[in-house]
């Protein structure tokens, strides 16, 4: 022990004995910090692995729904693009170099998410109601050229009776060219759908300042008279009655 080698080297008194108690102290010191650093390292590892295995994570079941945007990079991809149906062929022109363009394309994709066709379903009203795509500017130069489409981002729309219908620049300031543009040339896939369409307005008959209480009841006395026979011949009375009759009969209380 320490208090052995140094009474040890006391008792002797000689310069060598001293030196070697000193140099014994620290190799056995070194030896010590080694030791724990050994140690100190095995618990820093240990503290980073989790007691039990992270639970494997299942996919989920219903995929996200995403919009479906064509890529064309020949004519005969723009060509099959434009006469595939009727709805409007919405086509950007952009180029990976364009800061401007990939502002525009998180709102472009957005508009095909909630106007286009879907992987796996979805939408509202407006799904379905177009068809997007993107051409990429570099790779398709001579394209571009040919359509007069040299700004970017630029919007082509074309239907498969009419042709070009519509062409302009589209920076992400105006979006909203492109979304008046689907409304005036796309039309709902199922009309019977809609409660109306966007530019029908609901008509109201207003109350006229000479029509009384009593000739507003007496037309609409008149409506369910009309309307009555119908009702009860559905609900399988045998006699028909009249509207002020049927009220009767079933407002009276019964002796």
């Amino acid at each position: 022990s320490y208090d052995t080698l140094f009474k040890y080297s006391q008792l002797k008194g000689s310069g060598i004995f001293k030196s070697f108690f000193w140099m014994t102290m620290s190799l056995l010191t070194i030896q010590l910090i080694l030791v724990l650093i050994v140690l100190y390292s095995g618990i820093s590892v240990q503290s980073y692995i989790p007691s039990t295995p992270p639970p494997n994570r299942q996919p989920s079941s219903s995929p996200a729904i995403k919009s479906t945007i064509i890529d064309i990079t020949s004519p005969d991809d723009l060509q099959a693009f434009v006469v595939k149906d009727d709805r409007p062929a919405v086509i950007k022109i952009y180029s990976h170099w364009c800061r401007t363009c990939r502002q525009f394309d998180m709102r472009y994709k957005n508009l095909a998410l909630n106007w286009g066709e879907q992987n796996n379903g979805g939408g509202g009203i407006y799904s379905n109601r177009a068809r997007f795509a993107q051409m990429e500017y570099s790779a398709n130069e001579e394209i571009c050229k040919l359509l007069k489409a040299t700004k970017v981002p630029y919007i082509l729309i074309y239907k498969r009776s009419e042709g070009e219908v519509a062409r302009f620049a589209c920076p992400p300031s105006k979006m909203q060219l492109l979304i008046d543009a689907l409304h005036e040339h796309a039309s709902p896939l199922n009309d019977d759908l809609l409660p109306m369409s966007l530019s029908e307005e609901p008509t109201i008959e207003p109350l006229m300042e000479d029509d009384s209480i009593e000739s507003t009841l007496m037309k609409g006395t008149e409506m369910m008279d009309a309307l009555m026979p119908e009702i009860q011949k559905q609900a399988g009375y045998d006699s028909i009655l009249s509207f002020e009759e049927f009220c009767k009969k079933h407002t009276t209380k019964k002796k």
